[in-house]
C-alpha cells in the first residue's frame, strides 16, 4: 500500500493527516480525537506518556510534565521531569512517535512512503536538525522525511499558487504566533521577506487572562475557598489544572457562543463570562498579534491591498476578535476554516501531491517526443492546474445572515441580484428596487437602500476597489453609484433606455452598459462621457433553438435575457478588451481606445451554440468562460482554442451566470429555469480551469424520494432567486426576496 503521512508538531496540540494512493486525505484520530495533546509526562518507571494519558497524569504529577515540548525543542538542552533529565528531541520524539505508530497501525503495519514534517518558517538549520533528530528517535527513517514550512502548507490548503499571487498566513497556536508573507512561484510558494511571529504569544495567554478574571471574582465571592484552591498541596494543584481546562473550554465555546458558565471547584455557583468580557481581556494580546502580522506584511514590501489572501490557521485563530482585528488593520477578509488546527497537516499533503504530480507531468512530457502539436490540447495543458478530488462534498449551510432581502413586491417576475465585493468583505443583494448590504464577517446587514421609483433592479456590479457598487433599473437608462450608506453619484447612459447589464473595467475608469435591445455603450466613468457604442444589435432566434419553439416561449427567454459583458484585464497601450454576447450566438469584442464618441469597431471573437447568457474572464485574462443555453465554452484567445462543456443530463435549465475564483482555479456556472414568468436558480456546476467538471448541485428534473424522512437528497440545491460565488470560491451566497441571505460552505471542493 502506498500512502503519505503529514505531521504538524504543534505547541499545544499535534495534528496528523494521511492520504492513501488515489484516496482523499483524512485527519488521523488518536484515541478517538483529531488532536493529540503535545503534553509529555515522565512516569515513575521512566516511560514517556503522551496524549490524553499525559494530560490526565499531569494532574497527578505536575512536576513530571512538559506541556510545551515544541518550545523545549527550540530552547535546546535537557528538561528536568521529576528530577530526571530528558533531551528535548526525546520529548518531541515521544509525540511524533505516538502519531506515527497510530498511522502505521491503521495501515496494517505498512510504513508510509513519505512523512512530511511541518515546522515554523523561522526555523533554520540547527532547529531543523533537532526536528529531524526527533523524527529519527520516533522511528521515522531519514529517507522518508520531508520538511515543509507551516505557512507554505497552510497556503496550499486554502488555494494552490497562481501567477502573481501574494498571500499572508497568520498562525496562532496555543503557545506561539507565526506570521509570514508568501509569493507564488512556478513550483509553489516562497517566503517574501522575513517571517515574523512571537514565541511567547498564543492561546495560553488568552487562557491566563480569562483565568485571572475568574480568580478575581472567585476571590471576591469566597476568599477562603479561593485561597484553598490556590494552596501548595497536590490536591490544590489538581484543582487548578481542572480549572485551567475549564477556562480553555470556555475560551473555545466563546468562539461560537456569546456567553459561557465557568465551574470552579469549591464554589456552588458558576461564573458566567460573556464574549464582550473575553474580548476586553484579550484586547491587548490580540492587538500585539495583529501588529506583528502588519509588520510582517510591511517588511515583505507588500501593501495590504496587494494580498490575494489572508489565511488563518492554528486553534486560537478561531477567536472571533482575531478576524475582526485583522480585517480592520489590513482591509482584507481573513479566511478561516471550521477546523484551523488541521489546516497545516492537510495542506502539507496537498503540497506533496502537487509536487509529485508536477514531477510526473514533466516525465510524461519528456516521453511524448517531438513533432506532435494539437492546438486545443496545448491550450488546455497550459491552463491545467492541480485540483483535489471532489469526493462526496455536499452543500452545507454555514449560516443565515441577519436581516432580509426586502422587496416591494414579492411577486415581481425577476430574480434577485446578489454579488460579493471583490475583497470578499461585503455582500450586496438587490430585490425589487431595494438594496441591502451585509458585512460578511459578522453577518450583519449594515445598509438598506432603495431607488425612489418602483422598478426591479436589473444590473449590479462592484467597483474594482470594493468601495462602491453600481445598480441600474429594469425600466431606466440611469446608473446609480452607491457607497455603503448612500448614493454617491447618478448619471444617464446615452442611447439606452432600459439597462440590463453593467460592468467596470479592472482600473475602474470605464463602465460598459448593455440594453434590452443589445445596444452596448462604454462610458468614461470620470466624466460620465460616452466613449464608444454598438447600436441596434439585430433581434432574432438564438442558435440551437428548435424551429418548432413557440414564439411566446422564446420571447419570454429574451424578455429576461441580460446581454453579457466582460472586460479582459490588459495592460499597456493596447488597452482593455470588452467582450459582449449577442443574440446571434457571436461573442464580439471592442477596444474603446478613443475618447471621442464613435460607433465602435468590433471584432468577432468566437461563436457558441446557444444564446449567450454570461461571460467571465479569468483573473489573468488568459481564458474566457462563456455560458449559454447549450452549456458552457472555455476559450483561450492566445491560441484560439476552445473547449465545449456539456451540462450533465440530470440538470434542468442552463447556465445563466458564470464566475471564476480569484485564483483562476475554478469556473462556476449557475443554472436558471423559467417557470411561467419567474426565473429561478436551480443548479450550480463547478469546473476546473481546463474544463473538467468538479462538482454539481442541481434540482432533479423529476421528483425524487428522500433517502430518509427529513433528509435532503445528496447533490441537490433548493431553487432560489439569486446566487453568487465568493471570490475565494469557498462559499456560495443564496437569496430569496423577503428572506435573509444564506451562506453555503463549499470549501471542501
Amino acid at each position: 500500500m502506498s500512502w503519505v503521512l503529514a505531521v504538524d508538531f504543534g505547541t499545544s496540540n499535534t495534528t496528523a493527516a494521511f492520504a492513501d494512493d488515489g484516496a482523499a486525505a483524512l485527519v488521523l484520530e488518536v484515541a478517538g480525537s483529531r488532536y493529540l495533546p503535545s503534553v509529555v509526562v515522565a512516569g515513575p518507571d521512566g516511560d514517556l506518556l503522551t496524549g490524553e494519558a499525559a494530560v490526565r497524569q499531569a494532574l497527578v504529577y505536575p512536576e513530571r510534565a512538559e506541556r510545551v515540548p515544541k518550545r523545549a525543542l527550540v530552547n535546546g538542552g535537557d528538561v528536568q521531569l521529576g528530577g530526571v533529565p530528558f533531551a528535548a528531541p526525546a520529548l518531541a520524539a515521544a509525540v511524533l512517535g505516538t502519531a506515527y505508530a497510530e498511522a502505521v497501525r491503521l495501515h496494517g503495519g505498512t510504513e508510509p512512503d513519505v512523512v512530511v514534517l511541518t515546522h515554523p518558517a523561522r526555523w533554520t538549520g540547527p532547529l531543523l536538525d533537532r526536528l529531524r533528530a526527533a523524527a529519527d528517535l520516533a522511528g521515522i527513517g531519514r529517507e522518508r522525511q520531508v520538511l515543509l514550512s507551516e505557512p507554505e502548507a497552510a497556503a496550499w490548503f486554502y488555494a494552490p499558487p497562481a501567477a502573481g499571487q501574494v498571500v499572508a498566513v497568520f498562525d496562532l497556536g496555543g503557545g506561539t504566533l507565526d506570521t509570514a508573507v508568501l509569493a507564488a512561484t512556478r513550483d509553489g510558494f516562497a517566503a517574501a521577506g522575513q517571517p515574523g511571529g512571537n514565541a511567547e504569544l498564543g492561546g495560553e495567554d488568552f487562557d491566563e487572562a480569562l483565568l485571572g478574571w475568574v480568580g478575581d471574582r472567585a476571590a471576591e465571592r469566597d476568599p477562603a475557598a479561593w485561597e484553598e484552591l490556590s494552596g501548595d498541596g497536590r490536591r490544590a494543584a489538581r484543582d487548578r489544572a481542572r480549572l485551567r481546562a475549564e477556562v480553555t473550554a470556555a475560551k473555545e465555546a466563546l468562539s461560537k457562543h456569546t456567553s459561557y458558565a465557568v465551574v470552579v471547584d469549591g464554589f456552588d455557583e458558576e461564573f458566567r463570562v460573556t464574549r464582550d468580557d473575553f474580548d476586553a481581556l484579550i484586547g491587548d494580546a490580540v492587538g500585539s498579534a495583529v501588529a506583528e502580522m502588519t509588520r510582517t506584511v510591511a517588511a515583505a514590501g507588500v501593501a495590504p491591498s496587494q494580498l490575494s489572501g489572508l489565511y488563518l490557521t492554528g486553534g486560537s485563530s478561531r477567536v472571533p476578535l482575531i478576524a475582526k482585528a485583522l480585517w480592520a488593520a489590513l482591509g482584507i477578509e481573513p479566511q478561516l476554516r471550521d477546523d484551523p488546527k488541521a489546516v497545516v497537516a492537510l495542506g502539507a499533503l496537498k503540497t506533496h501531491a502537487a509536487a509529485v504530480g508536477a514531477s510526473a507531468a514533466v516525465g510524461a512530457s519528456a516521453a511524448v517526443g517531438e513533432g506532435v502539436a494539437v492546438k486545443e490540447s496545448a491550450a488546455v495543458s497550459e491552463n491545467t492546474r492541480p485540483r483535489p478530488v471532489a469526493g462526496q462534498v455536499e452543500l452545507s449551510r454555514a449560516r443565515v445572515l441577519s436581516g432580509v432581502a426586502e422587496s416591494a413586491d414579492s411577486n415581481a417576475p425577476v430574480f434577485a441580484r446578489v454579488a460579493w465585493s471583490p475583497d470578499g468583505a461585503h455582500l450586496v443583494v438587490c430585490a425589487g428596487p431595494r438594496v441591502g448590504v451585509w458585512r460578511v464577517a459578522d453577518g450583519r446587514k449594515i445598509t438598506s437602500l432603495a431607488w425612489r421609483i418602483w422598478s426591479p433592479i436589473s444590473a449590479l456590479a462592484w467597483a474594482p476597489d470594493s468601495s462602491t457598487f453600481a445598480t441600474a433599473q429594469l425600466n431606466s437608462g440611469k446608473v446609480k453609484i452607491w457607497s455603503f450608506n448612500a448614493v454617491t453619484r447618478a448619471f444617464d447612459i446615452p442611447r439606452i433606455s432600459k439597462i440590463r447589464s453593467i460592468a467596470w473595467n479592472s482600473s475602474g475608469t470605464l463602465m460598459a452598459a448593455a440594453g434590452d435591445k443589445g445596444d452596448v455603450n462604454v462610458i468614461d466613468y470620470s466624466g460620465g462621457q460616452l466613449r464608444a457604442f454598438v447600436h441596434k444589435e439585430p433581434l432574432g432566434f438564438f442558435p440551437g433553438a428548435a424551429m418548432a419553439l413557440a414564439k411566446e416561449e422564446n420571447n419570454t427567454m429574451l424578455r429576461f435575457w441580460d446581454p453579457p459583458l466582460a472586460w479582459q484585464p490588459r495592460s499597456g497601450s493596447a488597452g482593455e478588451l470588452l467582450a459582449f454576447g449577442a443574440k446571434d450566438g457571436v461573442i464580439r469584442g471592442l477596444v474603446p481606445a478613443s475618447a471621442a464618441p464613435k460607433q465602435a469597431q468590433v471584432t468577432e471573437l468566437l461563436r457558441v451554440e446557444g444564446l449567450p447568457t454570461g461571460l467571465a474572464w479569468s483573473p489573468g485574462g488568459t481564458e474566457l468562460a462563456v455560458c449559454h443555453t447549450r452549456g458552457m465554452t472555455i476559450w483561450w484567445p492566445a491560441t484560439g482554442a476552445k473547449r465545449e462543456l456539456t451540462l450533465a443530463s440530470h440538470t434542468v435549465g442552463w447556465p445563466a451566470w458564470v464566475q471564476w475564483t480569484s485564483d483562476g482555479r475554478y469556473v462556476t456556472g449557475f443554472h436558471r429555469s423559467y417557470m411561467q414568468v419567474v426565473t429561478q436558480v436551480v443548479g450550480v456546476s463547478m469546473w476546473d480551469a481546463a474544463g473538467a467538471e468538479v462538482k454539481s448541485w442541481y434540482r432533479p428534473a423529476t421528483p425524487a424520494r428522500e433517502i430518509e424522512p427529513g433528509q435532503p437528497i445528496p447533490g441537490t440545491i433548493d431553487p432560489c432567486q439569486g446566487i453568487s460565488l465568493s471570490p475565494s470560491g469557498a462559499s456560495l451566497a443564496r437569496v430569496w426576496a423577503n428572506q435573509p441571505p444564506e451562506i453555503w460552505d463549499i470549501s471542501g471542493i
